[in-house]
């Protein structure tokens, strides 16, 4: 009996154990001699990025083939796995180079057109509420390029927009099966922790070679790392996206998935456990302060939904919860100061504020926040305050409802605001974990950055927002009329059930 129960819990934490086991063999080579070669760094050796890009695209693609050889994917019919085969490969690559996932979303339309095309019994489902929304959001934002103060900035940032707009278009061919659902959906989360063990193991390389403890990422403050390289550059430098802030995106919805996962009996205790606590780590390594506010929040929600059925568990829980993140911010008071106060982002908000002061209504237009536009607006000037801007295209405020409002007027505010409550609009309703839990996740992020004025922030979005809402195919036994994809009078409430 004890032999099974150990078998069991082998196989169900399988990538865990191989995961911890390959860091401790990796930390122990790294022992033996002290690597001299300075790869982890793309401006000191260009043999570094197709090196790398290939090692990592590997480690990312194993949870991608156990995936496709998985009985769940083998059993569905061949238009299905066209479909899943090119959205495994889109949820993967956003844990990897930009470069990857713009290759793969070509992939994913592709093969979403090709099934759709060939599928017998194709319909277009009935869109949620914030497909449309989005879709509303982005015309007024091409509306918009009429009166920008910089065209050829306006259609960049635009481009960099499109994914609210193209992923809502693509997921109104798609219906998944449930099963095939929650295998992609943990697909996806193990893909996010093969990404992260990769960073741990960049740690690990960067310390051994400088000869430096690995603790010394381990810290709550900013600090530079090696011929004044942020940190989060030496860690993240496997993926290409070396802010921290667009790495904890993903990192969040990973965790998110982790609580959906682990309700639905999914994924072993030990295998959540060793998730979220892996997502803690790095993202105290990387410093990302909003990141770490986000890892919060997600798993305050994931606790009370995981045992809002027994309160016994939960306060317990959350009381020890509390108690942890208590310690980590009395570790070093100015760090959690600083996560609400941030001297930087105060003024450029301010700068902000007067400027919709003067110009409410229209805006600059998409992309017109050049710096010479703003302070002539404004009235005075500002540009010689961050030196390490000077080069920058365009003024900015790191905030999205701010940077909204200043480049599309009031509309553009109100309706950056229906969009995302129309996400929660249509979790509610379909009362959905995920996109309810995700979105509340990054209002901090969109109060202190612009993720839509970045390709990577559009992408991870938009996908994570349309995957979590798409529609799902009804059970064999189930009667027609009750189809999620029946796009005429129809409607189905999908919830987030545990497996039976």
């Amino acid at each position: 009996m004890q032999t099974n129960r150990f078998t069991t819990f082998l196989a169900r934490n399988s990538y865990v154990l191989v995961s911890v086991f390959g860091l401790f063999v990796w930390w122990l080579v790294l022992r033996s001699f002290k690597p001299e070669t300075p790869i982890f760094f793309d401006e000191i050796t260009e043999a570094y990025s197709p090196l790398m890009w290939c090692i990592s695209l590997v480690a990312l693609s194993i949870p991608v083939i156990v995936y496709l050889c998985s009985k769940t994917f083998r059993a569905l019919p061949w238009t299905q796995q066209v479909v899943s085969a090119g959205l495994v490969l889109l949820l993967a690559s956003i844990v990897h180079r930009p470069r990857t996932y713009l290759d793969a979303q070509v992939i994913f339309f592709v093969c979403t057109l090709v099934a759709f095309a060939f599928d017998k019994q194709r319909r277009l489902n009935r869109p949620p509420m914030f497909f449309i929304v989005s879709g509303v959001y982005f015309l007024w934002m091409v509306l918009s390029l009429i009166w920008t103060n910089d065209l050829h900035e306006g259609q960049r940032f635009l481009s960099h927009m499109v994914p609210l707009i193209s992923y809502p278009i693509a997921f109104t061919f798609i219906c998944l099966d449930k099963e095939n659902f929650n295998a992609l959906v943990r697909t996806f989360m193990r893909v996010a922790m093969i990404g992260c063990v990769l960073s741990l193991g960049c740690a690990i390389y960067e310390a051994a070679r400088v000869g430096v403890p690995c603790t010394i990422f381990l810290q709550l403050k900013k600090f530079l790392f090696m011929n004044m390289v942020p940190v989060y550059d030496v860690i993240f430098a496997w993926s290409g996206a070396c802010h921290p802030s667009y790495n904890a995106i993903w990192m969040t919805a990973a965790v998110v998935a982790i609580y959906y996962l682990r309700y639905s009996n999914l994924i072993s205790a030990f295998e959540a456990f060793f998730g979220c606590g892996l997502t803690l780590l790095v993202l105290i390594m990387i410093q990302s302060r909003v990141g770490f506010v986000m890892w919060v929040i997600v798993n305050m929600a994931g606790l009370v939904y995981l045992f809002r059925k027994s309160p016994k568990k939960l306060f317990p829980t959350l009381f020890v919860f509390l108690l942890l993140l208590g310690a980590i911010l009395l570790a070093n008071p100015l760090w959690s100061q600083k996560l609400t106060a941030d001297s930087t982002r105060s003024i450029l908000l301010g700068i902000a504020r007067d400027y919709i002061t003067a110009r409410p209504i229209l805006g600059s237009g998409i992309g017109g926040m050049s710096y010479a536009h703003v302070e002539e607006v404004v009235g005075y000037s500002f540009q010689n305050w961050w030196p390490e801007y000077a080069s920058a295209s365009a003024f900015y405020p790191h905030n999205q409802f701010l940077g909204d409002w200043m480049q599309s007027g009031i509309v553009g505010f109100i309706l950056l605001i229906a969009l995302l409550l129309s996400v929660f609009y249509d979790a509610i309703r379909t009362r959905r974990f995920m996109p309810f839990v995700f979105t509340m996740a990054l209002l901090p992020l969109m109060y202190i950055e612009m993720p839509f004025r970045f390709l990577t922030g559009t992408t991870i979005i938009a996908l994570v927002w349309c995957f979590t809402e798409c529609n799902f195919r009804p059970a064999p036994d189930s009667k027609p009329d009750t189809s999620p994809c029946d796009a005429a009078t129809n409607t189905t409430v999908h919830t987030d059930t545990p497996a039976q």
